[in-house]
């Protein structure tokens, strides 16, 4: 069910104004230095060669290459400006967003192993048991939605790592290279090179910037899972099946009326000695939760768009302050400074797209609420809790089916004997997260509510007054 949200706890509007701000920036300052050029070259119109061109070119090499990459970093600047502004555009004028269906809850079968197999020894229990719930080799640290974003940024980190190891040896390769070819090989280059500090602090503060996301996102609360549940016997002319339509169609009472969700999914458990024991998981509408991006997700914005407006701003004014000079004397002395110069804008830019990345993953991370309800049903007049290891093997586990197995087929050939089945019908108020709001979900938090215990207590109520009474109606003529 969708829900006012505030401005700055909608992530998809944010990146749409920060995309606008971007595209804005970049495609005037771009088209201000398009306009320049053309307020040069008109009046040159039309051209006249020199009595020397390749030598002219040749001395003129500076300016060339500032006269270069200044406009073709315009061109791309104004082109991508514009993409950006048409691309954030619609996310902030959108009068009806589209909705966009929670996904399923992820490991239904195990959460049904978790719930039926604890040792349960008063109406409520508190545990701590990751081993049902977790989806990520992270997840001992991270939130599950959050699992997904630690890795990637861990991924990244190490190509940052990597760069930063590079950098150095490059240096060193560039600084003692001559000396080598000199010393064994006789050739004689006498080329300066540049300092990579720039692109060392830049390398750095992404690895900075990742290690510190990465921390943010470490929960430091204990995963605990707080259920409560009932025990009791049915007895009387019904089938297992049967109990468990009507039960599934009274829990359709806890979700909104507008709301649509999957119907329940049915489970089975087969016992080695020929019985079974089955389930049906059911789980209310889950409510987005908003307001949960990580504080550091605020900070990537302003800081995504001051590195791509200041590495396109270096791109679109660069300019070599050297004068005409001999081409070799040009490439021994500022060629390799001229290629930094391009590079740390460059990488500038690279590392926006970078932080913008970050701030996608971390927005669409999403949280809901629901109500989970379990319900058991096996065949046996004892109440058995969690079946023995000997009975049931620990190999066999609980399954997704469809119909009512031989349940309802045995009970429709005899459906005057009396039958007895136990019950079990746990419940919890749950919090799930996801990478994305429609891939699956994954329960960080299962506890008590005492708006659901009353709820269901209502529930249990109604069932216990199930009963039907068939009578014959002769049709009358009119």
């Amino acid at each position: 069910m969708p829900s006012k949200i505030r401005l700055w706890e909608n992530g998809s509007l944010l990146l749409g104004i920060t995309s606008v701000a971007i595209g804005l920036a970049v495609s005037i300052m771009a088209f201000s230095r398009l306009r320049s050029f053309f307020l040069v070259v008109v009046p040159c119109l039309p051209f006249t060669l020199p009595g020397d061109p390749l030598g002219f070119i040749l001395k003129s090499l500076p300016s060339i290459f500032s006269v270069f990459v200044s406009f073709i970093s315009s061109v791309a600047g104004f082109f991508f400006g514009l993409k950006w502004l048409f691309e954030g555009l619609p996310k902030i004028f959108r009068k009806k967003r589209q909705i966009t269906e929670p996904g399923d809850l992820a490991n239904q079968e195990k959460i049904l192993s978790f719930l039926d197999s604890t040792d349960v020894s008063s109406s409520s229990k508190t545990l701590s048991n990751e081993k049902y719930f977790d989806n990520h080799f992270l997840s001992k640290w991270f939130y599950p939605g959050a699992s997904e974003f630690a890795s990637y940024v861990l991924v990244s980190n190490l190509k940052f790592m990597t760069a930063l190891a590079i950098l150095p040896l490059l240096h060193y390769f560039l600084v003692s290279g001559p000396i080598m070819l000199k010393h064994y090989m006789g050739i004689q280059l006498n080329f300066v090179v540049p300092s990579f500090k720039d692109l060392w602090l830049l390398f750095g503060g992404l690895v900075f910037t990742n290690t510190v996301l990465v921390i943010s996102f470490i929960s430091l609360k204990k995963k605990t899972f707080k259920f409560e549940n009932r025990n009791f016997l049915v007895s009387g002319g019904t089938a297992m099946a049967l109990f468990m339509c009507v039960f599934e169609e009274l829990c359709s009472l806890f979700n909104p009326r507008d709301a649509w969700r999957s119907p329940p999914r049915r489970f089975i458990c087969d016992y080695v000695d020929g019985s079974y024991k089955l389930a049906t998981l059911f789980e209310s509408y889950p409510v987005q939760k908003h307001g949960h991006v990580n504080f550091l997700g605020y900070l990537l914005f302003p800081l995504s768009v001051c590195f791509l407006i200041w590495g396109f701003a270096t791109l679109i004014n660069f300019r070599l302050d050297l004068p005409d000079m001999e081409y070799h004397v040009f490439f021994y002395r500022y060629f390799l400074g001229m290629v930094v110069q391009i590079a740390f804008p460059c990488f500038l830019i690279m590392a926006a797209f970078h932080l913008m990345s970050l701030i996608q993953r971390i927005v669409e991370i999403s949280r809901f609420d629901s109500h989970l309800i379990a319900c058991y049903c096996k065949m046996d007049s004892s109440l058995e809790v969690a079946p023995s290891h000997e009975t049931v093997p620990t190999s066999i586990k609980w399954r997704h089916f469809s119909g009512s197995e031989n349940d309802l087929l045995q009970w429709i050939k005899n459906p005057e004997s009396l039958r007895e089945f136990s019950v079990k019908i746990c419940w919890a108020r749950t919090e799930t997260e996801a990478p994305l709001i429609w891939e699956s979900r994954w329960i960080t938090l299962m506890e008590s509510d005492r708006k659901l215990q009353g709820l269901i207590e209502r529930l249990l109520d109604g069932l216990r007054k199930v009963q039907f009474e068939m009578r014959a109606v002769l049709n009358q003529d009119p």
